[in-house]
């Protein structure tokens, strides 16, 4: 006999064990590895598509695909950062909806120029002498938000803040 005992066996047992205890803490412990936050629903990205499609569709100008009025007299950025006008936009697009278990969702509007698009972080509005283009609440860091974007340009009143275009970033939270 040999003195070395059943060191094979003993051996494919240990490795058995082991990884079947790692496949269960991974298989059915995935809090603890997983995101905290809770994610955004259905209901969310419709909300902000549908916002989006609003804010191209009623700040468009005649006869020009996708370029919207800027500053005149009901434009975009003279409608938004009234509080009229903002409660308006909500009104419009069925933001402003709430429920018995549902409150009204927290939205947040955003013009930024297509160069300054940053791909890691939130977006970063235009901000000039008229302020920052960002309209709403601003969402919480590492909140889950539903995001609907579209590509835009603007008349000849806020051409200058888009360098080829801009970006309507719409979020709902």
């Amino acid at each position: 006999m040999n003195g070395r005992g059943q060191t094979t066996h003993d051996y494919l047992a240990g490795v058995s064990i082991l990884l079947l205890t790692v496949l269960f803490i991974f298989g059915y412990v995935p809090g603890v590895f997983g995101s905290t936050g809770m994610g955004v629903g259905g209901v969310e990205q419709s909300q902000a598509d549908r916002a989006a499609t609003y804010l191209v569709d009623a700040y468009a100008v005649d006869g020009s695909e996708q370029t919207l009025d800027y500053n005149g007299t009901g434009g975009i950025h003279d409608e938004l950062r009234s509080d009229a006008g903002w409660n308006q936009f909500r009104e419009r697009t069925g933001l402003n909806s709430v429920s018995a278990s549902v409150g009204r969702p927290f939205v947040n509007v955003v013009l930024v120029n297509s160069s300054e698009l940053n791909a890691t972080g939130p977006p970063t509005p235009i901000d000039d002498d008229e302020g920052r283009h960002s309209y709403g609440s601003e969402p919480n860091l590492g909140q889950s938000v539903a995001t609907s974007t579209r590509v835009v340009r603007f008349d000849a009143d806020g051409a200058h803040h888009c360098n080829p275009t801009c970006w309507l970033v719409v979020r709902v939270w």
